[in-house]
């Protein structure tokens, strides 16, 4: 993808408040396909721990608003989670493969 949205947010621990998991990380994708998580400010990257992820792709009638369709693992699965990936304590590198759905 050359454009969209990616959208991480933490997974609640069985039994945490869901008010207080955690804050939803989110990127611009880039035109050579990159991203960098902003969670408070730019390039801080998303919380440590166990995230859902979506994908989201520009609305072609306006690339300021992404589509409600999201590119999903299964195309079955459309505007559902992509994918679960773990960010840790360390500079991270997550390349999601998709598929259009």
């Amino acid at each position: 993808m050359t454009e969209g949205l990616v959208i991480f947010t933490p997974k609640v621990p069985e039994g945490a408040d869901p008010n207080n998991s955690g804050k939803t990380a989110t990127a611009d994708i880039q035109p050579d396909g990159t991203y960098t998580l902003k969670t408070y400010s730019d390039g801080d990257g998303a919380m440590i721990g166990e995230h859902d992820v979506r994908v989201y792709k520009p609305d072609p009638e306006d690339d300021e608003s992404p589509e409600a369709e999201a590119y999903d693992r299964d195309p079955n699965l459309c505007g559902k989670t992509v994918l679960s990936v773990t960010v840790e304590d360390k500079d991270n590198v997550i390349d999601l493969e998709l598929q259009k759905s």
